[in-house]
């Protein structure tokens, strides 16, 4: 149960840190003051887990003050959508083909906003801007039909998107501008004209994040070869998260059934590949050594990455190697604490999931 203590502190702190503005060098000195208490109580020999406890709300609290900036999201006028906007940034994520167009992520770092009213707090000249996300869905220029494949669009790729810049509206009873605004997207921009210019250079990060999804893409093209339409679309969604292919028909049926939860990557598909994956190593290398768990261990993970790390799947992924983990050790299995460990580790990497 330590585990969930662990996890539940840490959660406290980072609400708090939403909640409250406090400055960071404070935690930070609080928080290095509990590290010789908690040595104190151990030559005492008391039980350090109350220091502990509190040093980890306070690392929580201090994560939040020290590296959350709420600035990245902006709020658009209402009439935003009813003129004409360039903006120009990187694409930070797997583009994926739609019906009619390409839908990708944009994060802005310079944008001409000139054309919206006066009032609003956008000048009307191209200017540096403190990167924010939109979604885009444009259709690709021929230059680049002629020399790649589907979906065109790149992770990585430096565009430049001219269109309509909308705020997200709800529909069929779906917060569709919270769904968003918890991605941190700012708005939806429907592009008439999109150029790609120079990638520049990338991190390792990205280079990693361009490998993964040219994996993933890879795997796309491999199924849409070996299998007839609409089969093929429908395991793209299954196998790897790409329903863009999936006919309207085809998503109106499942929607119908009650089943379109299962056309999107979750924790389903993360128990299933592990239950698999531990099955097939037990069978083939033996329970007697712990060997065999690695296994399962690097499938779960592989999954996650070529799948997009979903929220989901990534706290599926976290549940399952918590699992993993306590059968190595011989701890029992208790699905409470895999999932408080999950939120902290995912609230710890992105505190806004929290707000």
């Amino acid at each position: 149960m330590r585990l969930l203590y662990l996890a539940v502190f840490c959660l406290g702190g980072m609400t708090l840190g939403l909640a409250l503005d406090v400055r960071p060098l404070p935690l930070l000195l609080l928080f290095l003051a509990a590290v010789p208490l908690s040595f104190l109580f151990v030559l005492a020999r008391r039980s350090p887990w109350p220091v502990v406890l509190a040093a980890v709300l306070l690392a929580a609290f201090w994560r939040v003050e020290a590296g959350f900036d709420q600035s990245a999201f902006f709020e658009l006028p209402e009439d935003s959508g009813q003129r004409q906007v360039t903006l120009s940034g990187r694409v930070i994520d797997d583009p994926e083909a739609k019906s009619r167009n390409i839908r990708f992520t944009l994060e802005v770092d310079t944008g001409d906003l000139g054309s919206l009213v006066p009032e609003t707090p956008f000048p009307k000249t191209p200017f540096p801007l403190a990167p924010f996300k939109v979604l885009v869905y444009a259709e690709p220029p021929d230059s680049l039909v002629n020399r790649r494949n589907p979906p065109y669009f790149r992770y990585g790729d430096t565009v430049s998107a001219t269109g309509l810049l909308q705020r997200p509206k709800p529909f069929q009873g779906f917060d569709y501008p919270t769904y968003l605004e918890s991605k941190g997207i700012s708005g939806v921009l429907w592009a008439r004209q999109a150029e790609v210019g120079d990638p520049g250079q990338t991190d390792f990060f990205g280079t990693a994040q361009k490998l993964i999804f040219s994996v993933r893409r890879a795997l796309a093209g491999s199924i849409e070869r070996n299998m007839a339409a609409p089969e093929s679309a429908l395991a793209q969604a299954l196998l790897l998260g790409l329903r863009g292919e999936l006919p309207a028909s085809v998503m109106n049926d499942f929607r119908d059934t009650g089943a379109a939860h299962l056309l999107a990557i979750s924790g389903l598909h993360v128990g299933v590949v592990l239950g698999l994956v531990i099955f097939m190593a037990s069978g083939t290398l033996g329970r007697r050594r712990q060997l065999y768990l690695l296994a399962p261990l690097i499938a779960i993970w592989l999954y996650a990455l070529t799948s997009g790390l979903p929220v989901s799947v990534v706290r599926a992924g976290i549940m399952g190697s918590t699992v993993v983990a306590a059968m190595a050790l011989g701890r029992p299995r208790r699905v409470l604490p895999a999932l408080a460990l999950a939120a902290a580790v995912m609230v710890g990497i992105d505190p806004k999931v929290l707000g």
